[in-house]
């Protein structure tokens, strides 16, 4: 299923991490999109990333932005890419993670800090994806139960 929300992390209205393009696999084995990140003077756009643990994902930035602490991370399990927030006692939103080609020569490594305040425009989107999930659950529910049935021979 691909999602027309688009999650990022805004500071003064400029993109520090954005995921778009978000396509959950079928299967359930995880999803990719298209991956910028902002980092100083250097960045990544359009990067294809790989990942899985998405929902516990959605759900743990609005805990974050609620608690201010925790941590969370998105990533493919036993892959080197990576992006990790966490937040520390202070109020700052620390941002670190990888993205990686396959090759030592071509990765970007980052490692920023932001405060709390911009959290807000990240849990916005997060929860723009949950209800786009949510409502594609709905209607994608009753098909997938009909299908069972007819399946099973029950119609």
């Amino acid at each position: 299923m691909k999602l027309e929300s688009t999650i990022e992390l805004l500071s003064n209205d400029q993109p520090l991490i954005r995921l778009e393009q978000i396509e959950l696999f079928d299967d359930g084995s995880g999803a990719k999109g298209l991956l910028t990140i902002n980092s100083g003077h250097f960045s990544c756009s359009g990067y294809p990333f790989y990942f899985d643990e998405f929902i516990p994902f959605c759900r743990q930035i609005p805990e974050m932005y609620k608690t201010l602490k925790g941590k969370t991370e998105l990533r493919l399990r036993y892959e080197r890419d990576v992006i990790e927030l966490e937040m520390d006692k202070l109020g700052h939103v620390i941002v670190r993670g990888l993205i990686d080609s396959g090759s030592d020569q071509q990765q970007l490594k980052f490692h920023f800090v932001t405060d709390q305040t911009c959290l807000s425009s990240l849990v916005a989107s997060v929860e723009a994806v949950v209800a786009e999930l949510e409502e594609a659950n709905k209607t994608l529910h009753p098909i997938r139960s009909k299908l069972r049935s007819l399946l099973k021979g029950e119609c």
